[in-house]
């Protein structure tokens, strides 16, 4: 019996998908889901021989980027709940505990805390300080809209398959921040949402990256129209107070230009965002940069 589906996108990362897939708790109630996002032909030849190795199924990408794979590989998700993870993290052992404990629940998401290393070294990385501080903000404070509406990762939840079918939720096929609008909707749908912090995902990072890498345009205006989507709906919701702050965008884009910066400014007075949101923070750049995970801007030559 298929409670959990397991959701994963994959491109270019065979050897690192197979630790994850290592990961997995070997029981069948657990059914994984690989979905390659047109794969080099000898990453996917890898893919294709894990499948010798371990129990998952495997289908390719019907739409655009990641957005795309995780659409895909949820037309075919049995599970009464789902779990997502990118292919080059991994989940930690507390997992198959936390799953049994919630199997049975009345909630639509759990929220679970994270744990964040790199890679290669497994050392302590950053980028998990983020949502642990949302899961202790909730437990201190009671208030769930801080998980429902600043979670914007779909990694380190339990996820009600009912809650993403029925409402027909979907990601952004865009080439970044396609899981912002999915959360925000899994997050306002929800009837009841709860909290346990014990890490059970791993978010990983390369040695060889850091918040200083480079972002092409491309990206970065994806990842500024997807918060200001995300912007307008909270607003619209009667949630406007859990707005997401667009002054790393303001910042970044006087970085490139000044003429660029005036752009990404106009965009955002245009759109009706409060350029002044999260401007307590303006004098802790380095973790703002940490805490929504995106790296410089930079030209390319």
């Amino acid at each position: 019996m298929t409670n959990v589906s397991v959701i994963i996108p994959h491109k270019n990362s065979g050897l690192l998908l197979k630790r994850l897939l290592e990961s997995v708790p070997k029981d069948e109630q657990y059914q994984v889901i690989v979905c390659d996002d047109h794969s080099k032909d000898d990453e996917l030849g890898i893919v294709k021989e894990l499948q010798q190795q371990y129990n998952f199924e495997l289908y390719e990408n019907e739409g655009f980027g990641a957005g795309g794979a995780r659409n895909t590989a949820l037309k075919h998700a049995e599970g009464k709940w789902l779990l997502f993870a990118d292919s080059d993290d991994f989940f930690m052992s507390p997992l198959e505990e936390m799953v049994k404990k919630y199997m049975e629940s009345d909630a639509d998401i759990v929220y679970f805390n994270v744990d964040s290393c790199y890679s290669e070294s497994l050392k302590p990385a950053y980028r998990g300080k983020h949502v642990n501080g949302l899961v202790e903000t909730y437990k201190r404070t009671g208030n769930d809209k801080v998980l429902r509406f600043k979670h914007l990762s779909p990694w380190g939840k339990l996820i009600k398959t009912s809650l993403v079918k029925d409402n027909d939720i979907k990601f952004e096929e865009i080439i970044a921040a396609n899981d912002n609008m999915f959360c925000i909707l899994t997050g306002l749908k929800a009837n009841k949402v709860v909290c346990e912090d014990v890490a059970v995902y791993m978010v990983t990072l390369s040695e060889g990256s850091s918040i200083t890498t480079q972002l092409s345009k491309e990206r970065f205006e994806s990842k500024l129209h997807a918060t200001i989507r995300v912007n307008k709906l909270l607003r619209k919701s009667g949630y406007g107070k859990y707005q997401k702050s667009v002054l790393y965008f303001i910042g970044m884009g006087f970085r490139i230009g000044f003429f660029y910066g005036l752009s990404v400014l106009w965009v955002i007075v245009k759109n009706g965002l409060n350029p002044f949101i999260g401007l307590g923070k303006i004098f802790q750049p380095q973790e703002i940069k940490k805490n929504i995970d995106i790296p410089v801007v930079q030209e390319k030559a």
